[in-house]
């Protein structure tokens, strides 16, 4: 029993000198350009800064269902509100340099909703 085991912890010793794995070349680079392809592919090839070219940041958007029968001025207030905060805990930050891109209202199975969008520098 002790003759198996020290010969096969030889054996292991001595194949696992043999194993080598080797790393393409240009693995970080392809993988790079894989990942910009996908992204260039879930943003129908245009970068998400297209309104704002000179400038860097992220867009956020939010839809609200008015439950609480709010006026439709109340109602993108609110929508703008939450999306401000929502953006403020995703980024960590207490002030935000933003400006809104869309605000509209729609109705769908009799209630009002509100769609808005702002750009985060």
């Amino acid at each position: 029993m002790i003759r198996a085991s020290i010969f096969s912890l030889i054996l292991v010793s001595a194949l696992s000198g043999c194993v080598s794995v080797e790393i393409p070349d240009n693995l970080v680079s392809n993988s790079m350009e894989s990942g910009k392809n996908i992204y260039l592919d879930l943003t129908n090839g245009t970068p998400s800064q297209e309104n704002n070219q000179d400038s860097t940041g992220i867009y956020f958007s939010n839809t609200h269902v008015n439950h609480t029968k709010l006026s439709e001025l109340e109602l993108k207030s609110q929508c703008l509100s939450e999306l401000k905060l929502t953006a403020k805990r995703k980024l960590k930050v207490d002030k935000l340099r933003y400006s809104v891109e869309h605000e509209s209202t729609s109705s769908y199975n009799n209630q009002m909703v509100a769609t808005c969008k702002i750009f985060v520098l």
